[in-house]
């Protein structure tokens, strides 16, 4: 497949509130809740590892997120420094291309590659202030209905100065969510983190 330029600048986003607002998913706050910290990646299974340098792999089959190195994502969901540039791979959920937005993959097949776009430094730098910048606590007591989840998903690879690169693993529709292998930021309760994973849709084609 070949590789194209994405250098779409994404909007730096802030707040986190109570209530859904894609998907038509209403969002309830129980009484007295409060912020429980992050959620965390227990996600048993298969991850993928992906790097700017190989590119994406074709399928995502059987994967159910991605594995890093580094302790301090424990803790963050990406490194303090700046990216240098980066990677998408949009990847076809169970409709084969029926994902968010109904684009229809060139590719066919369930949980196949649909696009693979490089991202300039810029654009790298953007993507990461945007997901950096999103509280890592949750609504302990939001309760949240889902639109339908097909699977279709994306990977997020960031290249970083004197450190393996990053990735990052974003669910695209139904209850979305960004996860990097230990922390999980998910949309349900937060429209910031709704929004971007919105934005990495558009951009990989689903």
């Amino acid at each position: 497949m070949r590789r194209t330029p994405a250098r779409i600048l994404l909007p730096i986003l802030s707040g986190v509130t109570a209530c859904l607002v894609v998907g038509g998913c209403g969002a309830v706050a129980a009484p007295g809740s409060t912020n429980p910290g992050p959620l965390r990646d227990t996600a048993s299974g298969q991850r993928l590892r992906v790097t700017v340098a190989a590119g994406c792999p074709t399928s995502d089959s059987g994967m159910v997120g991605v594995t890093n190195e580094g302790s301090d994502l424990a803790s963050q969901m990406l490194p303090s420094a700046q990216p240098t540039a980066g990677l998408l791979c949009g990847y076809d959920g169970l409709n084969g291309g029926a994902g968010l937005g109904g684009g229809g993959s060139t590719n066919g097949g369930a949980f196949t590659l649909e696009s693979q776009k490089d991202l300039d430094a810029a654009a790298a730098q953007s993507l990461a202030q945007s997901v950096a910048q999103i509280p890592l606590g949750h609504g302990g007591g939001v309760v949240c209905s889902c639109p339908m989840a097909d699977g279709s998903a994306a990977v997020v690879v960031l290249s970083y100065p004197g450190r393996s690169d990053v990735d990052l693993w974003v669910l695209t529709n139904g209850c979305s969510s960004i996860a990097n292998g230990d922390l999980v930021l998910a949309s349900c309760g937060s429209p910031a983190v709704a929004a971007i994973v919105t934005t990495i849709a558009v951009m990989v084609g689903e």
